[in-house]
């Protein structure tokens, strides 16, 4: 029977030595008994004895001591059993020296593997009689020789040793003293914050780091790992310190062995373990057989489940002169030369000087993935090893109690005690520090990297859905408390939920994370799947044109919704030529070929307009990056890129620039001039830019707007009568910046200022019309209809003739006049409350077509420099052009009112207002009794006239308007509902129901099922509402549908009041979010996309009803990955290296687990150690004709072996800066030597991001003063008037970029510690102003030094401590002898005393058949014993006499009478 500590009670008995008594047999002191010695210790086996001075006294898996002393007193040992080699697979053989090993040569075939069988086992134990207790097991491999050293103390109290040698035990985790237990990971005095990047860095963790440089081949050429005769070797206090002596006394019996064996190998190789020869390549080829070089100074400790294991092993060297190279027998250069069926099994993980079994490296991976952290294993680990110590520790006092209360106890010498856990002379007890789990697995995660990105580079994706969240940084990836990937966590899902992508950004631009998209799209051309049809996101206007950039799949077969307008597009002519001037040599020659235009100082025009990136996730905006010049029929691009880099731009644009005689017209030229000559980095010495002309002025002057501020696109409409699209994605994005123009950023800049060139001449043709509006214009004037703020035309007529003094019970007054409108430009605008009869603001969509009369007010109208008659588009009527304007419901480009931010899931029903909606409370307002409130009504009249905005008339329900897709849960998140609000839950249902129809078969599916049930759908829509949802396929119409259903419910709802509040639904915030939101809708952004399954069958239910899975939405994400990711590891608080490794670890579990079920509906049954499978996999493929029939999950159909195939080129987690990037910044490329001559911190990050210096936030307090110096300096970038261009802080910060103290800067990272810094600033200020009451409250606060008394502090102590003395059972220290006969001699005397007065049982012979039944059946079934009956028989009385108390009542004796 296997012992707890690995050993085994030997069924073979001793042979009986000299001196025993005779019959003493094999008892517990077996061994023990005999003479009393002269010494005065107890007698001993002289044979036993003798082999104890040749062997080492050490048995299986170190760090334990066995206290099974057994009963029989046979020796218990832990040799070389099943157990042994289950747990470390060291079976092989060698020979000493290279003979042996040649002499082994091909015997691997002849022989074959075999494994230690039970033969092999009985063998062992047999031999353990005579082997001493103590030994070491010698289970090997071929030219490993590893040794597993099994150190648990068999024979602790061994009868003959003496009581000098005391059991060994070993220090765990830290320097406890004696009589204490405290691990080195439990700091004692450790703070509850986390400051040491305040006070200074972890040293034990830079120690721990040390420990995972590559395993040497040979750790005798490194530093030593125990006590060592070299003082200038490190000493590891964790080794036990009689490890040395054991292993010496080791190595002396296996060379004993190899030189008395016939076979010259170790006795243990010749019961039967693996073996093979060790060959090595020479330099100069060919085979070159290693040599043995002895034994290694120090075994190698290997962690296990509850104690430590120590290998043991040879030491070769390679005999080629030009190498000379020593190994160790497990080193991986020799591992890995062995033949796989023999490698595999040594599965113990080495780190430089220790190392983890595989059972603890698989039980960390799973604790890790399920939210168990570093420091909570390490505390698992150590329980599980001091619970193996304690069962030994028992084992050893219950073995001493049985030794002492033998016969023979009394003898027997004193017995050393079994010792503390971490006593470092006894049993050594170890586990290694939170620091070392934690970098061992980002290590074996990072080694096993590229097969666990392969497997996810292969997974298909036809539908994408992708999301930010900005909770996980919070908890993952930081370096002193600061946030290193500001831009979140960005991940994509397929449609089967799978990971496809997961990348941690520093900033939130779109750069950051779309190339990880598009690796996605170039591996599934790259392994044959179809590319992705449609994207779901929460920001779909936002993240529109770069998704379509970067996957132009989703373009295919798409028909954009059309801009709304009744002009026709602005295009440049075919006459007009349009030029990019890409180098100094073209720009100095065109714009000298201008300026030779210059006659006798004549002025001429040049139309101008700029572009420059602007970053829409944190406003961060760069410096110019093109001019467009617009002169007589040529248009001139100009880059400006390469001059920001180089020396600055051409002399020639700058004296063009200059030149007062060149006037240049632009929209808003002078603010353009400022920013350039910023970037240029004047100053007031140097000759300002001049000529400019404003087109917003100039259009004011002539009385067509009220506002010098008007935009381009509305100046184009009001003046030249055409539209002009401006594209929010291409005007306001960061790709201005990109070293090469696309051709859509080319032909809009060219658009762009052909319009200004255009605009500007229709302006000079325009006559001094255009004049204020009066009560004395002539009737028949044309005139135009203004916006409120007069900075746009709304509509165009002729002052009517006749002007009554009432029109429609509207007086005109003095300041009013009566106008024929003959043309509406913008439907969508409200007529002021005062001019219409019913007192309410009305739409001009709400009049009749034109012409209608309308009163209007003098202020708004302008008498007209165009003919009213121009035709206006067929109703529905549309407006001109997009722009900022509150008149323009679904028209503007501003995207202030989508969401930037990701919503990670429902945490709170604030965050949630449709929370619960489905249910129905007896709460819930009724809509048809709510009153509507009036100033909210006006928003609703002015939402109706977007239903007609779109014609349906001429629509296609069946085209693909977008191939980009919004969240519909995302898009109703954006309302700002209060939660207490009576109307709430019914605004949801309704808005629900306007979104999404319900398929038709399912919906008459389900009915006659519940019918069956005596239910009806409405009961089931009210209150289980997700029941149905499971079993009843839902879609989206197309926009023409949508768009009325959804405009209908936000009329209807928006203006209702709250019962007890009295406060309308909407505010008005959310009436500004519903014009973007059905915008969008026009847009066709969240119906469902043609031809892309959205529904995927699940099991069915348990009355046969099929169930759905949806994958419309990012739900997937933000439920499935990113809550998890923040519920797991949430509190591990992991550096930037381990919470990426614990991703990748993640992802690749999530989609074994969720994409195997979604896939096939059957959940996942293997292992997460793909290496593993795809191993399997392959020797299955290339075995495939040795079997009968395929194995399943694994033959054709089933696993995938990624190896099979060419690798991808996606990147998980963090992307490399793009060199153009980089070169913009200042910042230089990664270089190993740099990192390795200078040790630079955060050399992984600086690795990943491919940057010479790690990217960081500002952390250090270098930092905080390099940006204070910045601050302060008078010529710097924060001397200006305005925000700094934070570009150009960048890359002067990065200037600075040493790596040790000073680190590479984004800008969005300066901006965000600018802000920081402003606010305590601000604080600084306030409370200077008031210095006077700030002072009056702290010294208010304040007491005498006197007054305040002392802070008592108590010791902490233990219960035992605590506990009374007094209350304790005392205790008497008895001579084991004396107890003995104390015992032996009252049991006597009991025994006797019962004899004479106990009942005697009678004689078996008197009791019948009939009794013995009965007195067995007599039997107490509650106290499960007999009866014991009280006996009433008389007194014997004499027969004569009849006393009781005469003599003859025994008849043997006369009566007395």
């Amino acid at each position: 029977m296997s012992t707890p500590g690995g050993g085994a009670e030997d069924s073979v008995p001793a042979k009986r030595g000299r001196g025993r008594p005779k019959g003493s047999k094999n008892g517990p002191s077996a061994g023990a008994v005999g003479r009393p010695r002269k010494d005065g210790r107890p007698p001993g086996n002289a044979q036993n004895k003798s082999k104890k001075q040749q062997a080492p006294a050490k048995s299986r898996n170190s760090n334990q001591q066995q206290a099974t002393i057994q009963a029989n007193d046979t020796q218990t040992r832990a040799g070389t059993s099943s157990n042994t080699l289950d747990t470390s697979n060291d079976a092989s053989e060698v020979g000493e020296g290279s003979s042996a090993l040649e002499a082994e040569l091909g015997t691997l075939n002849s022989t074959g593997l075999s494994t230690t069988t039970p033969d092999i086992d009985d063998r062992v134990q047999a031999e353990s009689a005579e082997r001493p207790p103590q030994a070491f097991s010698c289970g090997m491999f071929a030219i490993l020789c590893c040794h597993l050293i099994n150190t648990n103390y068999g024979n602790v109290v061994e009868s003959g040793s003496g009581s000098n040698w005391s059991p060994p035990h070993g220090r765990g985790l830290g320097n406890a003293t004696k009589g204490q237990q405290t691990p080195a990971f439990v700091d004692e005095d450790e703070d509850d914050e986390n400051v040491d990047y305040v006070v200074g860095g972890d040293l034990a963790e830079d120690e721990e780091r040390g420990e995972f440089q590559s395993v040497p081949d040979d750790d005798d050429s490194r530093s030593g790992n125990v006590v060592d005769a070299d003082t200038s070797r490190q000493k590891r206090a964790s080794l036990p310190s009689w490890l040395l002596q054991n292993y010496a006394d080791m190595r002396e019996r296996l060379v004993s062995e190899i030189a008395k064996n016939v076979s010259q190998r170790p006795t243990c190789y010749d019961r039967g373990t693996f073996f093979d020869d060790a060959s090595r390549a020479a330099v100069k080829g060919g085979t070159q057989y290693l040599s043995a070089k002895g034994w290694p100074e120090y075994p190698r400790r290997v962690v296990d489940l509850e104690e430590c294991i120590f290998i043991v092993g040879y030491r070769y060297v390679c005999p080629n002169t030009e190498c000379r190279k020593t190994f160790l027998s497990w080193s991986p250069a020799l591992i890995s030369a062995l033949p796989r069926s023999l490698a595999v099994h040594f599965t113990h993980h080495l780190t430089h000087r220790s190392g983890l079994s595989d059972r603890v490296v698989s039980l960390m991976r799973s604790c890790f993935q399920r939210g168990v952290g570093p420091g909570p294993f390490a505390e698992m680990i150590q329980t599980q090893h001091i619970r193996h110590y304690e069962q030994l520790h028992l084992q050893y006092l219950e073995t001493i109690l049985i030794r002492s209360q033998s016969s023979s106890g009394h003898l027997l010498a004193k017995f050393p005690p079994f010792g503390l856990f971490d006593d470092v002379d006894g049993y050594a007890g170890f586990v290694p520090s939170p620091a070392y789990f934690r970098q061992f697995y980002v290590n074996y995660i990072a080694s096993h990297a590229s097969e666990l990105d392969q497997h996810m580079a292969m997974l298909s994706a036809t539908l994408i859905q992708v999301d930010h969240s900005f909770k996980v940084i919070r908890h993952l990836g930081k370096v002193s408390g600061e946030t290193v990937f500001a831009g979140g966590l960005h991940t994509s899902v397929n449609e089967f939920v799978e990971i496809r992508s997961m990348v941690l950004t520093p900033s939130k631009a779109h750069s950051q994370f779309m190339p990880a998209l598009c690796g996605i799209s170039k591996s599934l051309e790259m392994y044959g799947h179809k590319p992705i049809g449609a994207v779901m996101t929460d920001m779909p206007r936002i993240d529109k044109p770069e998704l379509e950039k970067m996957l132009p799949s989703l373009l295919t077969d798409v028909v954009p919704v059309p801009d709304i307008t009744v002009f026709p597009q602005l295009t440049v002519p075919e006459d007009w030529n349009v030029t990019q001037l890409g180098s100094r040599y073209q720009v100095n020659t065109r714009l000298n070929t201008i300026m030779n235009s210059l006659v006798d100082n004549r002025e001429f025009v040049v139309a101008m307009d700029m572009e420059w990136p602007v970053d829409t996730q944190n406003g961060i905006q760069g410096s110019v990056a093109l001019i467009s010049i617009a002169f007589n029929h040529e248009i001139f691009l100009i880059p400006l890129h390469q001059y920001w880099q180089n020396e600055g731009l051409p002399n020639t644009l700058l004296a063009f620039l200059r030149s007062p005689q060149i006037l240049k017209v632009g929209v808003k030229i002078n603010a353009d001039f400022k920013r350039l000559s910023k970037d240029c980095k004047f100053t007031e010495k140097d000759q300002a830019f001049a000529g400019a002309i404003e087109l917003g002025h100039l259009a004011k002057e002539k009385n067509l707007t009220a506002h010098a501020g008007i935009g381009l696109a509305d100046l184009t409409s009001l003046i030249l009568r055409r539209f002009l699209p401006k594209d929010p994605s291409i005007r306001v994005s960061t790709a201005w910046d990109n070293s090469e123009l696309s051709e859509t950023q080319k032909s809009y800049a060219a658009l762009d200022v052909f319009a200004t060139w255009e605009v500007f001449h229709g302006l000079s043709a325009t006559s001094a019309s255009g004049s204020v509006v009066t009560r004395d214009t002539p009737g028949g004037t044309a005139v135009s209809l203004l916006s409120s703020d007069r900075s746009r035309i709304v509509a165009n007529g002729f002052v009517t003739p006749d002007q009554p003094k009432t029109l429609n019970g509207v007086n005109v007054t003095k300041t009013r006049l009566v106008v024929t409108v003959t043309s509406v430009v913008v439907p969508a605008h409200l007529v002021s409350r005062d001019l219409i009869q019913a007192n309410q603001a009305t739409p001009l969509s709400s009049f009749p077509s034109p012409p209608f009369t309308l009163v209007c007010k003098l202020k708004h109208l302008s008498i007209s420099h165009t003919d009213t008659s121009h035709p206006t588009a067929p109703r529905p009527h549309a407006q001109s052009s997009p722009g900022p304007h509150p008149d323009i419901v679904i028209y503007s480009s501003d995207h202030a009112n989508e969401s930037t931010t990701s919503n990670d899931g429902p945490n709170s029903e604030a965050e949630r207002w449709y929370n619960k909606a489905d249910l129905v409370d007896d709460d819930d307002e009724d809509p048809a009794a709510a009153v509507a409130d009036e100033s909210a009504a006006t928003y609703a009249v002015l939402l109706g006239a977007i239903a007609q905005s779109l014609d349906t008339r001429t629509s296609n329900s069946g085209l693909k308007r977008s191939g980009v897709f919004g969240d519909i849960w995302h898009l109703m998140h954006q309302f700002s509902i209060s939660m207490q609000h009576g109307l709430r839950r019914p605004f949801a249902r309704a808005l629900r129901d306007a979104f999404f129809l319900y398929d038709e078969e399912d919906k008459a599916e389900i009915e006659a099922f519940l019918a069956t049930k005596g239910v009806k759908w409405d009961y089931m829509l009210q209150y289980h509402p997700h029941w149905l949802f499971q079993r009843v396929k839902r879609y989206v119409p197309p926009p023409e549908d949508l768009l009325p259903r959804v405009t209908q419910v936000i009329q209807a709802f928006g203006p209702l009041k709250d019962a007890k509040t009295g406060t309308p639904l909407f505010n008005e915030k959310c009436w500004d979010i519903a014009k973007n939101a059905l915008e969008n809708i026009r847009r066709g952004y969240y119906s469902d996309p043609p031809g892309v399954t959205l529904y995927y069958p699940r099991k069915r239910d348990k009355f046969g009803l099929q169930r759905y899975r949806c994958c419309r939405g990012t739900p997937g994400i933000e439920g499935g990955v990113h809550q998890n990711i923040i519920r797991w590891f949430g509190s591990f608080n992991a550096s930037p290296d381990f919470a990426l490794e614990l991703l990748r670890d993640y992802a690749l579990y999530h989609n074994l687990k969720v994409g195997t079920y979604n896939r096939t509906g059957v959940p996942y049954m293997g292992s997460f150690d793909i290496w593993t499978r795809n191993q399997i996999s392959q020797l299955l493929d290339s075995l495939s004709t040795r079997f009968s029939s395929n194995v399943p999950n694994f033959g054709p159909g089933g696993w995938v072996n990624g190896n099979n195939f060419a690798r991808s080129t996606e990147v998980f987690g963090i992307l490399p800066i793009s060199g153009d990037f980089c070169t913009r910044l200042g910042m230089l490329v990664y270089h190993p030597e740099f990192a390795r001559e200078f040790k630079i911190r955060h050399q992984y990050l600086a690795l990943r991001q491919n940057t010479r210096v790690a990217i960081l936030p500002i952390h250090t307090p270098d930092e905080r003063g390099l940006f204070k110096l910045l601050l302060a300096n008078p010529d710097g970038p924060f001397s200006g008037r305005t925000e700094p261009n934070w570009m150009d802080v960048a890359a002067q910060w990065n200037n600075h970029a040493n790596g040790l103290t000073i680190f590479y800067k984004l800008p969005e990272h300066l901006k965000s510690y600018w802000k920081k810094w402003q606010e305590n600033a601000n604080e600084k200020n306030s409370i200077s102003i008031n210095r006077a009451t700030f002072d009056n409250i702290v010294r208010s606060l304040s007491l005498p030094q006197s007054s305040i008394p002392h802070v008592m502090s108590g010791q902490p102590q233990s219960v035992r401590d605590q506990i009374d003395p007094s209350t304790e059972i005392p205790t008497t220290i008895v001579e084991p002898w004396k107890i003995t006969q104390y015992l032996g001699r009252h049991s006597l005397q009991q025994s006797t005393v019962h004899f004479h007065y106990g009942e005697r049982p009678p004689p078996p012979s008197r009791l019948d058949k009939g009794k013995k039944r009965a007195a067995a059946e007599n039997v107490d079934e509650d106290n499960h014993g007999p009866i014991i009956k009280i006996s009433t028989r008389k007194a014997r009385t004499c027969p004569k006499c009849h006393r009781a108390g005469c003599d003859g009542a025994f008849r043997s004796r006369p009566c007395s009478t």
